[in-house]
């Protein structure tokens, strides 16, 4: 059994039955909770409206979880509060009122982003939230994807699974998602093309593809177990075998003018690349929601005339 394998079964026992079980219910009751897991090592983190609120790992010492929080001084948590996530370290989750934490943190973010405009992480929860809850065409599998190159120091932000319609075969691509919102976060530095330039670079180590894609399998596989997804109808044992066959880089922009050159141009830059290791998709919104729907992921090509016509229609 490899690591990956046997750290799967300590976190399924561990929110069925063990420590994790307030969590898991957390979890399950309340969707404006995310989580990520990690599968080479247990470390767990916790989000809330995109900011992580702790993060939880296992001292294999005493046998127990402990919880290290995410919270700066721009969070204003109520003294009560305060009190129980200050009781020293390691703080262990048997001695905690996770409840009662979590509800406390909430309360001190929800002040802070009353203040906030634009929060990106925010709107990357509730796409995760809104397609693995409604059975869009994706599963959302994992947050802010560590790939652990250092050429590539951003993470992307979505892992998901394309479950494309009458999937018989059970096959899926597997989509690195970047989440651009507003246009200053398209183009430059981190925008759309320098995301593609390092993604594609990356994907030329083959055995870096194969450690996404295992990540993905475990991931989803868990999610299920536990579920927290909903799946189609017909699809109750889709876990038990998923076949990864490739994986794309598909762009969410939100907030964003339509017309704007910015696109264009970036689309230009990457269209003079000839080696890609990777296919560059575009998701456009489906009925002003946040599901993620074949139909409407368009291809380099097929998002370059979209926006051509809305573009002669502006005009």
């Amino acid at each position: 059994m490899d690591n990956y394998e046997k750290n799967h079964k300590i976190y399924l026992e561990a929110f069925m039955n063990g420590e994790l079980k307030e969590l898991y219910q957390i979890i399950k009751d309340d969707d404006s909770i995310g989580f990520k897991l990690y599968f080479d090592k247990i470390c767990i983190k916790v989000y809330y409206r995109g900011r992580k609120l702790f993060e939880i790992s296992k001292d294999n010492k005493v046998n127990k979880y402990k919880i290290k929080y995410d919270i700066t001084k721009s969070i204003e948590i109520a003294e009560n509060i305060l009190n129980l996530i200050s009781k020293g370290d390691p703080c262990y989750i048997v001695d905690l009122d996770l409840t009662k934490i979590i509800n406390g943190i909430k309360v001190g973010i929800n002040k802070y982003y009353s203040k906030k405009s634009g929060n990106e992480n925010e709107i990357r929860q509730i796409i995760v939230k809104e397609n693995n809850k409604y059975r869009t065409d994706y599963y959302m599998i994992d947050e802010e994807y560590n790939i652990k190159d250092k050429k590539y120091e951003n993470n992307p932000d979505i892992i998901g699974l394309y479950d494309k319609r009458n999937n018989t075969k059970k096959q899926f691509t597997l989509s690195l998602i970047e989440l651009k919102v507003g246009k200053s976060t398209s183009s430059g530095e981190n925008g759309i093309y320098d995301h593609f330039i390092k993604i594609n670079e990356i994907l030329s180590n083959k055995e870096i593809e194969q450690k996404i894609k295992k990540d993905a399998e475990h991931n989803f596989k868990i999610r299920v177990e536990l579920g927290l997804i909903n799946l189609k109808p017909g699809s109750t044992n889709i876990s038990k075998a998923i076949d990864i066959k490739e994986i794309n880089l598909v762009f969410i922009i939100a907030n964003c003018v339509e017309q704007s050159e910015i696109f264009k141009n970036e689309i230009e830059k990457i269209k003079e690349i000839s080696n890609k290791n990777i296919d560059v998709m575009f998701a456009i919104s489906s009925f002003m929601g946040y599901g993620l729907y074949g139909s409407k992921i368009y291809t380099l090509e097929e998002f370059e005339k979209y926006l051509d016509v809305i573009k002669s229609i502006k005009e």
